[in-house]
């Protein structure tokens, strides 16, 4: 009879042969050898590697799903291999690797990315105001972007402003665009008011026959 002749798992295996009665050989023999099934091989060109769906920056940490692999078309399951460099927080370009263990060796990469979050809408703090001689500057209060409100974003590092100063009576556009982690732009429209004028004068003179001017 033969036992351990059949396995489906890599590693060292032993194959138990025992002689019959009615064979020619020694009753109760027992012979015995080992045999390996060698670990299934990962490598970039066989293996496919289906991610998750699209990530796109949230100010949190994230990590990208790996949906399934499979390698010459065989699916493996999670506990098949391990996964690194699938967490990141900034938008940007990365690689995730596999790697097998178990019934599978060797390893394989997949890019990943986290998308730019696109503003959307800027809201200030004021936007009227009164002529009065000197350089206005109009103040960002919070900035929507993919659906979020963001109500602490750093001009110059997540974004950069023009249009938001001004001196004359006039209507002026403030514009935003992302930078670092966020992309797109928006606008805001603001103004300066004409000032009323105004005349005092505390000047007064007698009669001389003579022209009076007064300043």
């Amino acid at each position: 009879t033969v036992s351990g002749n059949v396995q489906t798992n890599a590693g060292t295996h032993t194959v138990t042969v025992t002689a019959a009665t009615d064979s020619n050989f020694t009753e109760g023999t027992i012979k015995t050898a080992d045999w390996t099934i060698a670990q299934k091989t990962i490598t970039q060109t066989n293996a496919t590697i289906v991610l998750g769906s699209q990530l796109t920056f949230n100010g949190e940490p994230q990590t990208k799903a790996v949906s399934s692999v499979t390698v010459d078309g065989l699916s493996l399951n999670s506990n098949d291999y391990t996964i690194s460099d699938n967490a990141e927080t900034n938008a940007g370009d990365y690689t995730l690797t596999i790697v097998g263990k178990g019934n599978f060796n060797g390893s394989a990469t997949a890019d990943w990315s986290i998308a730019k979050a696109e503003i959307e809408n800027v809201v200030i703090e004021q936007n009227n105001f009164t002529y009065n001689g000197t350089q206005q500057s109009v103040t960002i209060t919070s900035i929507t972007a993919n659906g979020k409100n963001w109500a602490d974003l750093v001009a110059g590092e997540d974004y950069t402003v023009s249009g938001n100063q001004g001196t004359n009576a006039g209507s002026y556009t403030l514009t935003i665009a992302g930078k670092g982690n966020f992309a797109g732009t928006a606008t805001a429209g603001w103004s300066i008011e004409k000032a009323q004028l105004k005349i005092t004068s505390d000047a007064s003179g007698t009669y001389n026959a003579q022209n009076h001017v007064v300043v």
